[in-house]
């Protein structure tokens, strides 16, 4: 065995030594085909390499829109800011004026803006752009007239809920407890904006609540403006001041057809 294997190749050489190839660029074509694939093995590698970098900036961009959809994160590359300026402080229970809570169109029947036009009524006085919101369902009444004395249009509102448990001030700051049991916070010619928008728009509004000792709770502003943001105001102060707003929080005429919450 040892033998053969020692002269195998001397007698292949023999064998093969007066045979021409069928081309002689043969070897040639080989060594540069061979040369081509590994070009082309090369190229595909670095084609998946830039796919799979691709791929994977589109999971961290895809991830990035997803939570900035979900999550309302600032878009990536920009950061996330805040307000820059403190919201004013506002009574807990002053009613909503934005599309949600406002009605397409107003009930002229409904029992809480009757009342308010009813006890905003006086000489000269004039009602326009009614609204009304909320219901039994929702726990609480909204209602709101624009009236104009003559010296330009005001914003009236009145929110009226009940809750369960006590009036009770907690050491709140601007609430007292009155000799009835009832609490009262009130609010005079505060500015609806904390930035420049104050100086464009100039709305500033009075506001009372008054929480009964059985629960009842009204909520009265008045705006020197036809609303309570987003427009101009019309006037230089609200059609009623704090006092006028404090009597007519107090008056019975109001209607609690809300169930106490729980």
């Amino acid at each position: 065995m040892s033998n053969l294997d020692s002269k195998l190749p001397e007698l292949m050489r023999q064998a093969t030594e007066d045979l021409e190839p069928e081309s002689v660029d043969l070897v040639e074509r080989s060594v540069a085909q061979g040369t081509r694939l590994r070009q082309r093995r090369s190229v595909l590698a670095g084609t998946a390499a830039g796919v799979a970098v691709l791929a994977t900036l589109g999971v961290v961009v895809g991830a990035v829109q997803h939570f900035d959809r979900d999550g309302q994160a600032a878009p990536a590359g920009s950061l996330a800011v805040g307000p820059s300026a403190t919201p004013k402080p506002s009574l807990p229970s002053k009613a909503p004026s934005g599309p949600v809570a406002t009605s397409p169109s107003a009930n002229l029947k409904d029992p809480t803006l009757t009342t308010l036009k009813s006890l905003l009524q006086g000489p000269s006085r004039t009602f326009s752009m009614p609204e009304n919101w909320g219901g039994k369902d929702d726990g609480f009444f909204g209602a709101s007239w624009v009236v104009d004395d003559g010296k330009g249009g005001s914003r009236v509102e009145v929110l009226l809920e009940r809750f369960k448990g006590p009036a009770r001030c907690a050491g709140e700051p601007g609430c007292r407890t009155r000799p009835d049991g009832s609490t009262i916070r009130s609010e005079s010619l505060s500015p609806e904006y904390s930035d420049a928008r104050q100086k464009e728009f100039g709305i500033v509004s009075s506001h009372v609540e008054i929480t009964r000792k059985d629960g009842r709770r009204i909520s009265v502003a008045s705006y020197n403006g036809v609303s309570e943001k987003g427009t101009k105001h019309t006037r230089v102060a609200p059609i009623l001041t704090v006092a006028q707003l404090t009597k007519l929080a107090d008056s019975q005429a109001w209607q609690f057809p809300a169930k106490v919450s729980k």
